[in-house]
């Protein structure tokens, strides 16, 4: 993963949003990949807080999946939407009109996805795949990761 492009993306983000206040790339666990504007410590615990929301929720109401979590204060919004299958973005802004918000995000989540495909597209070291694949199946296999949340359309493991 090429950390440098991504937190150029970030930064250019952060400082292009009005009312910026953090981000953070996350994996699909809620652990920090590289943020600005916030500790890794808070990153992890806010972000692992809306993977168990977005999954309580599907699962509640029984859909098939969530495209985007957000939760929206008196002083602002944090948001967590994904940019792959297994990365997620975590947005934090003080209170400003939420369209402009989401249009900086989704524009960032574009960018950042077309990082992590061609990363993807790039990677032809068949080991990793390999390792991939197997830790997939034991995945299944012990049912941790049975049922995906969706994101964007693209399944995110539990």
């Amino acid at each position: 993963m090429n950390i440098d492009e991504i937190k150029a993306i970030l930064k250019k983000f952060a400082s292009n949003t009005m009312g910026f206040q953090g981000t953070a790339l996350v994996n699909s666990e809620g652990k920090p990949i590289t943020t600005i504007g916030m500790d890794d410590d808070s990153a992890l615990i806010m972000a692992g807080t809306m993977i168990y929301l977005a999954h309580r929720t599907r699962k509640e109401v029984q859909w098939e999946g969530i495209e985007q979590i957000s939760v929206k204060g008196t002083d602002g919004y944090m948001i967590l939407t994904t940019c792959s299958p297994d990365i997620l973005l975590l947005v934090i802004a003080s209170k400003i009109p939420e369209g402009m918000l989401l249009v900086d995000i989704n524009r960032t989540v574009d960018k950042l996805n077309a990082v992590l495909k061609d990363e993807e597209s790039q990677s032809t070291d068949s080991n990793q795949t390999k390792l991939q694949e197997s830790v997939s199946k034991i995945a299944k296999r012990y049912g941790r990761f049975s049922n995906p949340l969706m994101y964007r359309g693209s399944k995110i493991p539990e």
